[in-house]
């Protein structure tokens, strides 16, 4: 039913079946949201279950973000177009690791990703092999190799990275501010290459160079699940249709009919 979470009853169980396994969540009232949150990004976006779940799960785990905060960044990327290729939560649960121990928080991954898109990219996946490829930069001596080539600044932060006083984020904003304001774009493009060993697409540095862009879309993300549920699913009581119950629920006050919903969820999911 267009109005309801699921298709039917045992969609749900399935889907809050899948939920805990991924999750390990224990918590009935919380098991309930990320379920209803998981059907919804599925019946809105045709986002897989099961990969959205693992792509939130990564959110909470590795990037410090609460259940509900994860959906919302999830929500707002796909309503800005994130998921056009079909991959924004199977690249959340690949890289968000990635982006975590490099330093950026959640918000400001989803912008990259974000900025990658919007600048020309094919892909998310090849927007996030660029900070995949550079943090192997860093670590294989590339970068080192080449420091004298970026700025003072740049310099300054690699040392301070070496010595465990900066981050990988540090850097990178740092090498992609020099590659964005360089004047002379043959050496920019030369020093892109030895950072990004295959830059592969004709359009690689206009991607690179906009990753540091100041975008506010992640800044103010709270509220956007729910406000795609209110428009998806008419009412919470929608769901139990047919329900005996259904007329006594509209007869009574809204306390009361909080009350009478919660024991139906009680009853019928739990």
């Amino acid at each position: 039913n267009k109005n309801n979470y699921g298709e039917d009853i045992n969609d749900v169980a399935k889907s809050m079946a899948l939920v805990k396994q991924y999750t390990g969540e224990l918590d009935p009232s919380k098991l309930k949201s990320m379920t209803e949150n998981g059907i919804a990004m599925r019946d809105v976006f045709d986002m897989d279950l099961s990969e959205t779940i693992r792509g939130v799960d990564v959110l909470i785990g590795e990037m410090g973000v609460s259940s509900e905060e994860a959906f919302d960044l999830m929500a707002k990327g796909a309503q800005n177009g994130l998921d056009k290729s079909g991959e924004l939560a199977d690249n959340i649960a690949e890289y968000g690791s990635l982006y975590h121990q490099a330093g950026f928080s959640a918000k400001e991954m989803f912008t990259i990703m974000q900025n990658g898109l919007d600048s020309g990219a094919y892909s998310l996946d090849k927007v996030n092999d660029f900070v995949k490829e550079f943090t192997i930069s860093l670590a294989d001596g590339r970068i080192e190799d080449n420091l004298e080539k970026f700025s003072d600044g740049t310099q300054t932060l690699f040392k301070q990275w070496k010595a465990g006083k900066a981050t990988s984020k540090d850097v990178f904003r740092s090498v992609i501010n020099d590659l964005a304001t360089a004047t002379n774009k043959q050496e920019m493009l030369t020093l892109a290459s030895d950072t990004w060993s295959a830059l592969g697409e004709d359009n690689a540095m206009d991607i690179i160079t906009s990753l540091n862009k100041v975008n506010s879309t992640y800044d103010e993300v709270k509220g956007t699940m729910e406000s795609i549920k209110d428009i998806k699913y008419d009412t919470l009581e929608a769901r139990f249709q047919p329900c005996p119950c259904l007329q006594q629920l509209q007869k009574e006050q809204p306390l009361h009919r909080l009350y009478l919903i919660q024991y139906v969820m009680r009853t019928r999911l739990f």
